[in-house]
């Protein structure tokens, strides 16, 4: 009953993080959105609705690194390899800066024809979205990083941690945008303030991941091949599922973005 009592308290609380995770995003969405509407217009917000959900989808980019470091990590803390994990994790860290950047550079390329053709926006919303779409570039490394700082706090069987992580982000993204709005800024300023929101959590995750996997980051300056193989190996086939999950899934508001820039010109033009 003694090595029993600390598993149920330690199953009970990470159920109850995980649960309050799922929950409060939720509350805080249902309360501040339509607040956050009416402050930007329905143009405006349906453009932030866009670079919020290119925030999280482009980050799916990541080959699956967040789930196969899961893998490997916890594969490694089972057996004798737990001196690989830094080497391990650091890899996956510096493999995630590489793909980020090269996906970030593709989103600014973009940026362009997503405004002028995608999402129809009207001339007047246009260079906001253009400005925005490239702060949106410029998280995508920190968005990447956030799968893999994940799947090796969850090796470790911190679960409380990825809770507490993601009520920060889930009430953070809607709150911090709310506060840049009320403040008076446009499109491009609560998107900064969904990067602001993304730069935080990178710290805390990092900090955190820091504590756990001492040297971690001084190993993701020394990758390794074989760990990128092993990664790959195992997280490859995932990264299709994560491309078109997220995707089906979300499709709904590419759509009703560009739907509700589209009535708002015939209204002005009718």
């Amino acid at each position: 009953m003694s090595t029993g009592a600390p598993s149920t308290r330690l199953l009970a609380r990470n159920v109850g993080v995980n649960l309050a995770a799922q929950l409060l995003p939720l509350l805080v969405a249902l309360v501040l959105t339509p607040y956050l509407v009416t402050r930007l217009g329905t143009e405006r917000f349906g453009a932030f609705a866009l670079a919020m959900v290119l925030i999280g989808y482009l980050g799916v980019f990541d080959l699956g690194f967040g789930r196969a470091l899961t893998k490997l990590a916890a594969e490694r803390l089972g057996g004798t390899g737990a001196d690989e994990i830094p080497r391990l994790a650091g890899t996956a860290l510096a493999v995630q800066v590489v793909l980020g950047t090269i996906v970030g550079l593709a989103l600014t390329a973009l940026a362009d024809p997503l405004v002028d053709r995608v999402a129809t926006l009207p001339p007047g919303l246009r260079d906001e979205a253009r400005r925005s779409l490239w702060m949106v570039a410029v998280c995508v490394p920190i968005a990447m990083h956030g799968s893999a700082f994940q799947g090796l706090l969850e090796a470790y069987q911190r679960f409380d941690l990825t809770g507490a992580m993601r009520i920060f982000l889930g009430t953070g993204l809607i709150a911090g945008p709310v506060i840049a709005a009320a403040a008076g800024g446009g499109l491009p300023a609560v998107t900064a303030a969904l990067c602001v929101v993304r730069a935080v959590s990178w710290i805390a995750y990092a900090v955190l991941c820091a504590r756990i996997v001492p040297g971690l980051f001084a190993a993701a300056w020394r990758p390794s091949w074989p760990a990128v193989r092993a990664l790959v190996t195992f997280g490859g086939w995932l990264s299709v599922a994560n491309v078109a999950g997220p995707l089906i899934v979300h499709a709904d508001r590419f759509i009703l973005g560009s739907v509700a820039s589209m009535r708002s010109r015939i209204r002005r033009s009718a």
